[in-house]
């Protein structure tokens, strides 16, 4: 993700400091070990060459782990960089302006268009999904409330319970072989590969504990380890099988060694050997093999995997547990539904007012808000009816973690232990030198030409001793480097867990729209007149609205908050549904008129009319005057006509009386 700087901040705080001054630390420890064996390199190759070589090997291996995590430490520690566009959207945004940040995450997006269009409508969260497989559907059923957790904790948490129940099954399976072979059905010879067989359960269950402490990654919530029913059947009927292959193997073996036997004893007929070399170098084997079985012993690692698996188990969970305790999976959602109105708006002018005035008072720190549904309007021209929707979220708002005093101190309990088992299997590898130098200091001194029977036996028991030390400190700091190594990994996502609080808000609309034509301009006088269409639209509004709680989980480096961010919780809220319709309403309504004209068209009538005002107004004496001189040169011209009349009517009142 890229930086994409602005001037105000986000608000979002490094949430690894701690974990990563404890990693520094122990970077720093070990690239320092690596380097006191380097130092001895010098002396030690002029000697004793492969004592040299054995401290330049160990000395590189610890100073590449170190470095490499002193690095990764200070990268927890140094400034989290934190871009405008962080975190990721829900969806894909169609927002114009970030079209590059969009294509970046479009691959982590937990959505799509059509899911958040259903949660809006349907209240209900996608985000939760029924667990499945025997160990998960345990897990849930013994911690109901661990369904609502973020996927990585919730995967985590089944992925370390499946650990421990293939490590049970495991065991139950070892003991069925180990009943097959002591009891005799799978034959005499089978109980010679019984130490292989603990060889083997104590390298798969180290694998098993390996694969769990697997680091959180972006399709960590795709997938987890579950062991079926099915799948422990048929492991009890291989491992009851195996023995009985493995005894007709070792038939076919032996009869192959007495063939060998028969074949030396021909080749040393007549050679005489004392019966007292003879048992006196059977003892001598006898007391090595009871020597490598005393020096190094399967139980004994078993023993501690166990032992570590349990307080690994308790210690997740446990954090699993407090987390899931905050859990609150609402789904409620503020469906608005206002009465018909009538306004004097086009239909895209109702769109438009809402995405780019009414939702663009919502911005958070100026950032544009995410279009996870673009502005889709239709119109049909033969009847007037029009709909149109568009879904916005604004930009997430980080909380602050609400951390229990409880959760707090055991995560900062499992990672400080967490780091104390890998430094304690750093310190195993180094303090492993000893033997094994020991031995190779003895191993250059020893002339193979002039070697007696007596030093070649003292040569063997060192071998035997020095190979099972070695051993023996290699297990030890490879169980504590794979639990160290699964709590750190296991205990990250509890640090890096990050909340935010946005609105989220579905907008419909429909409805219809009548035109009408009307003339401006015809007035007393007027030479021109202009036609305009007014608009009268008939709407029926819907707002879904809801604030939504939802989680993300940071990186490091250039990682930070790419990961896929999940709903959470969803809380009604029915203030902002109130605003958003108060102020669309507001804004469309009461347009008739000119309101229906655009602002040439006014421009056109307004210059027109004040024009035609101020003509009227320069021309209103001259009129004046030429109406009063008109006036005066009529008068004698209606006095006379008034005489006339006046004439006219007393000879008609003087025949009326003669008659």
């Amino acid at each position: 993700m890229s930086f994409e700087h602005g001037s105000l901040n986000l608000g979002i705080r490094n949430p690894f400091r701690f974990e990563g001054t404890l990693r520094a630390i122990r970077g720093g420890i070990t690239a320092f070990l690596g380097l006191l064996a380097l130092l001895n390199v010098a002396s030690a190759v002029q000697t004793h060459p492969i004592t040299g070589w054995t401290y330049a090997l160990i000395g590189f291996l610890l100073m590449a782990n170190g470095l490499w995590t002193l690095g990764r430490g200070l990268m927890q520690v140094m400034r989290f960089y934190v871009g405008r566009s962080a975190p990721t959207s829900l969806s894909f945004n169609h927002a114009k302006s970030e079209q590059d940040s969009a294509s970046r995450e479009k691959r982590d997006v937990a959505y799509d268009q059509q899911q958040i269009e259903s949660m809006l409508v349907g209240s209900k969260n996608y985000t939760f999904k029924e667990p499945v497989g025997l160990v998960a559907r345990l897990l849930h059923t013994l911690f109901p409330k661990i369904t609502f957790v973020p996927y990585p904790i919730q995967n985590l948490a089944q992925r370390i319970t499946g650990a421990l129940t293939q490590t049970l099954v495991a065991l139950f399976i070892f003991a069925i072989l180990s009943f097959v072979t002591s009891v005799g059905l799978a034959g005499g010879n089978a109980t010679l590969l019984m130490p292989f067989f603990a060889f083997t359960l104590l390298c798969y269950i180290a694998l098993v504990w390996f694969r769990a402490g697997r680091p959180l990654n972006r399709q960590l919530g795709r997938g987890i380890e579950t062991v079926s029913a099915l799948g422990f059947v048929k492991m009890v009927v291989i491992c009851s099988l195996v023995p009985v292959i493995v005894n007709s193997l070792l038939n076919k073996l032996f009869q192959y060694e007495d063939t060998m036997k028969a074949a030396i004893i021909d080749s040393l007929r007549g050679v005489e050997l004392a019966p007292e070399l003879l048992n006196r170098a059977e003892a001598e084997v006898a007391n090595m093999v009871n020597l490598a079985y005393n020096s190094y012993s399967n139980s004994t690692w078993l023993g501690l995997i166990f032992v570590f698996s349990i307080i690994s188990c308790a210690l997740v969970l446990g954090l699993t547990a407090l987390r899931a305790r905050e859990a609150n999976p609402s789904t409620e959602i503020t469906d608005k539904l206002p009465r018909t109105s009538e306004v004097g708006a086009r239909p895209m002018d109702i769109f438009n007012e809402f995405t780019h005035q009414v939702m663009e008072r919502r911005r958070y720190m100026k950032v544009p808000n995410r279009v996870y549904k673009p502005l889709s309007a239709r119109q049909n021209p033969n009847n007037g009816e029009f709909d149109g929707e568009v879904i916005q979220e604004t930009q997430p708002k980080t909380l602050d973690k609400n951390d229990e005093p409880v959760a707090k101190k055991l995560r900062i309990i499992t990672t400080s232990i967490a780091q104390a088992l890998l430094l304690l299997a750093t310190l195993l590898v180094f303090y492993s030198l000893t033997p094994v130098t020991t031995f190779t200091d003895y191993f250059d001194g020893i002339d193979f030409d002039a070697l007696s029977n007596e030093q070649g036996k003292e040569l063997a028991l060192i071998s035997i001793e020095s190979f099972f030390s070695v051993l023996g400190v290699l297990a030890a700091a490879a169980v504590c480097g794979i639990f160290g190594r699964l709590l750190s990994n296991l205990s990250h996502p509890f640090w890096s867990e990050i909340q935010f609080e946005s609105s989220l808000v579905y907008f419909k609309c429909k409805g219809t729209v009548k035109e009408d034509t009307r003339t401006f301009g015809k007035g007393y006088n007027d030479s021109t007149s202009l036609e305009t269409s007014v608009f009268t639209s008939t709407i029926q509004p819907r707002l879904f609205v809801t604030r939504v709680i939802s989680s993300t989980f940071a990186g490091i480096g250039n990682t930070n908050l790419m990961f896929p961010r999940h709903i959470m919780t969803m809380h009604g809220d029915e203030n902002l549904a109130d605003e958003l319709h108060h102020e669309l309403m507001h804004s469309i309504t009461g347009r008739a008129g000119t309101a229906a004209m655009n602002d040439e068209q006014r421009k056109v009538i307004d210059e027109y009319n004040s024009s035609n005002l101020e003509m009227k107004a320069e021309s209103a004496p001259e009129r004046l005057a030429n109406r009063s001189s008109e006036l005066s040169l009529d008068a004698p011209k209606a006095q006379a006509a008034l005489a006339q009349k006046n004439d006219a009517e007393d000879e008609l009142a003087t025949e009326a009386d003669t008659h």
